[in-house]
């Protein structure tokens, strides 16, 4: 638990970033594009979304296989879409 605990304290904790005038100047200038939907996610893309995962891959950290978001898609993707809307809307992940 020490190695991963000095791990993630270098990995993670670091001084703050010094300003830089190109990426300033680059982001001043920068105009949107509207060909990229700025819109919060859809259900329909949720749902497509579940379907392009791939089978056989290894559960993430919460332990869920693909196939299980895949097998369960409809209450799956509803509670996905609710769960990203909330993200959108507030901007805060929940722990």
């Amino acid at each position: 638990m020490e190695c991963w605990r000095s791990h993630y304290q270098n990995a993670l904790n670091h001084p703050p970033a010094t300003q830089c005038q190109s990426l300033d100047s680059d982001a001043a200038r920068a105009v949107p594009d509207p060909t990229i939907s700025d819109d919060a996610p859809t259900l329909g893309e949720v749902r497509r979304a579940t379907r392009k995962l791939r089978n056989g891959r290894a559960a993430g950290s919460d332990g869920i296989q693909p196939e299980l978001l895949k097998y369960a898609e409809e209450p799956v993707s509803a509670s996905l879409h609710s769960l990203f809307a909330q993200v959108w809307k507030s901007g805060l992940v929940p722990a």
